[in-house]
């Protein structure tokens, strides 16, 4: 009996240090939120930003814009991306289309693309699985929880 009761405080004391040593795939930025100003007259703004979630804790996520991957994203990041105005497409993730793809409603072009305006701001949120297109209304509370983060650069 007596050994039983320590071969599970064994397996506790061991389950408990190697979920305290995991990295985990959350920013480290301390920079708080602000609001980014447009580069030209054609110029349109997304934020992208990652809330906290169980769900894909220990991976850095791929945010490819139109065609062409723009970073590794962390979680409880945010990054601000400078697009012309037309339409693009945007992925965060790479886990399975059917998962990660997005549709963003009125806007939406096809699975995956929309278009944006020039002199506009757009939000996307990914939290867990889900990527939402939100309203400044909506987003600007959660992004002042946010710290910019341009994610790591995948170019050379």
């Amino acid at each position: 009996m007596k050994k039983a009761i320590l071969l599970q405080l064994v397996c506790i004391s061991v389950l408990l240090y190697g979920c305290a040593t995991i990295k985990v795939a959350v920013t480290e930025s301390t920079i708080p939120f602000t609001e980014a100003s447009y580069k030209n007259e054609s110029d349109a703004i997304i934020y992208v930003y990652r809330t906290l979630s169980l769900v894909g804790k220990l991976v850095e996520w791929p945010v490819i814009l139109d065609g062409t991957t723009v970073a590794l994203f962390r979680q409880n990041a945010y990054m601000v991306l400078h697009v012309p105005a037309g339409i693009h497409s945007i992925q965060i993730g790479d886990i399975s289309p059917d998962l990660v793809g997005i549709t963003i409603g009125v806007i939406s072009i096809a699975q995956g693309t929309f278009k944006v305006e020039a002199q506009k701001s757009y939000y996307l949120r990914s939290k867990g699985f889900a990527v939402d297109l939100l309203t400044a209304a909506e987003a600007l509370p959660e992004l002042m929880y946010m710290k910019y983060d341009p994610g790591k650069s995948t170019m050379p």
